[in-house]
């Protein structure tokens, strides 16, 4: 549901009245079916996350698309603009709440340090798997979808898995990772460190100082392993 507001009375008995709708131009018989999910893994992992499913599938294995939101979003039930554009043209949608988020406590946040390409990637796999007895699709055309550092996850399965995943999408994906997670970057004043933006020192405190063990993830160091196609958007002005 894209949003909806209503007024309160607290007379007995109390009532609510629908005052505003966020996109009413949506009615609730054009939208795709958004269903959560939660499991656990073979490992012991708890995960839990979304599965968007086409109102009208193209085909009758529709393909899956995973999308891979940045470290710093948390689903608030906020609409989820992309998964409803993309499940609208036939796909279904797979967005996990892959270990390495924020805004599930320390815990779930710190355990991407065990690897921190490899983990949350260990985590969308394992959502694929228990994902296709229950909403058949096309293994053979599976699809990453990525934002921030998302996108790095995107490109750094094609490379870690390429026989799994056909293709991907990134918008403003980290390349060099170490350089992403470690320097200030911008204008001349936040190079030279005189200002440090919140989201550049809550990387430095999650993926610490020492560049070497992420140069050697980073997508740069393996891009000859990339034989997929990838489409990689980047804004104006940002870093790859």
């Amino acid at each position: 549901d894209p949003g909806r507001y209503f007024l309160y009375d607290g007379a007995a008995p109390g009532r609510l009245t629908e005052i505003l709708r966020r996109v009413p131009w949506l009615p609730a018989e054009t939208l795709n079916v958004a269903l959560p999910f939660e499991f656990v893994t073979p490992a012991g992992v708890s995960l839990a996350g979304t599965v968007t499913l086409p109102r009208q599938p193209q085909l009758t294995r529709p393909p899956l698309v995973v999308f891979c939101r940045d470290l710093a979003w948390r689903d608030a039930g906020e609409f989820a603009r992309e998964a409803q554009a993309l499940a609208s043209v036939g796909f279904i949608v797979l967005e996990v709440e892959y270990r390495g988020l924020s805004g599930y406590g320390a815990a779930q946040r710190n355990a991407i340090k065990a690897g921190f390409d490899r983990v949350p990637l260990e985590d969308i796999r394992a959502a694929i798997d228990w994902l296709a007895p229950r909403h058949g699709f096309d293994r053979r055309r599976m699809a990453l979808v990525g934002e921030g550092f998302g996108g790095y996850l995107a490109l750094r399965a094609l490379q870690l898995w390429p026989d799994e995943f056909r293709c991907a999408v990134t918008f403003n994906a980290p390349t060099d990772l170490a350089y992403w997670a470690t320097t200030e970057w911008g204008t001349a004043e936040n190079i030279a460190g005189e200002i440090i933006r919140p989201e550049v020192a809550a990387r430095r405190l999650l993926f610490g100082a020492n560049k070497a063990p992420l140069q050697a993830i980073s997508v740069l160091e393996h891009a000859a392993a990339i034989t997929k196609p990838v489409f990689i958007i980047q804004e104006e002005g940002g870093q790859v």
